[in-house]
């Protein structure tokens, strides 16, 4: 019977980890704030995580049971890494955020022998500088007929710094804080071409997102944003709008 009490309250960790936010983008000098809500439990610990593009998470604060976070790595040294402890909850606070910030942040729960990972954040902290490539977007596409289809594109140049790329689409939706992602496309090059002809090769890659059956509700600014070497890079955006409509406040979503 023990074992099967112990299998239950497994499969309830399992599924008891919640990471509210999977993109926030912030400028430097921001503060962000980064909850993670898990079932209480007396004999559990919750860790928070960085993992910088092509490198292995880097641990930055543990917490057993609900004692206060201890902290790991030298995340502590900066004075800029906070977090709060709860019965129902382990949150991490960045303040005066630095391009560096710019990574992936996991939360994950450790019951018994078992590790419980949340979705994770991707925080883009905008300012950072684009030292390796850069990624474009046209600004603003014609107006767009009702139930047409439409395909945005993200193009990411680079001069030096071949690789795969993971791509992430997204859109601030109305009514809603913080801007979700809606499509990725990870760990691909099929739509990359190269360039040998120059003294210094180039690399071009094309990724797309398309659109069918266009209506009021698809209007908005959509944003590409690309995960290579190192980095974390956003485009500035292409803002879709409906045909015949002159509200403005549609191009803001």
């Amino acid at each position: 019977m023990s074992r099967y009490i112990y299998m239950f309250s497994l499969l309830l960790h399992m599924c008891a980890v919640v990471h509210l936010d999977q993109l926030r983008i912030a400028e430097v000098g921001d503060s962000v704030h980064l909850p993670c809500l898990s079932s209480k439990d007396a004999k559990t610990t919750s860790v928070w995580m960085k993992q910088n593009p092509g490198e292995k998470p880097a641990i930055i604060a543990t917490s057993y049971q609900q004692q206060p976070g201890t902290f790991k790595n030298g995340f502590e040294k900066s004075g800029r890494f906070k977090t709060h402890k709860s019965a129902e909850s382990f949150n991490l606070t960045i303040t005066d955020l630095e391009p560096s910030d710019t990574a992936i942040y996991y939360c994950a729960v450790i019951f018994f022998t078992d590790i419980t990972f949340a979705e994770g954040t991707a925080l883009v902290v905008k300012g950072a500088p684009l030292t390796s490539y850069k990624v474009h977007q046209e600004p603003v596409l014609e107006a767009v007929r009702p139930g047409d289809s439409v395909t945005l594109q993200c193009t990411v140049l680079t001069e030096r710094c071949f690789g795969k790329h993971s791509v992430y689409w997204f859109r601030p939706g109305s009514g809603e804080s913080h801007p979700g992602i809606i499509h990725t496309a990870k760990d691909t090059l099929d739509e990359c071409t190269t360039n040998f002809e120059s003294d210094y090769p180039t690399q071009s890659c094309v990724y797309e997102l398309p659109m069918l059956d266009f209506s009021l509700s698809h209007a908005g600014t959509y944003y590409c944003a690309v995960a290579a070497c190192g980095e974390i890079i956003i485009g500035d955006g292409t803002k879709l709008y409906l045909e015949g409509t002159t509200d403005d406040s549609q191009l803001n979503q």
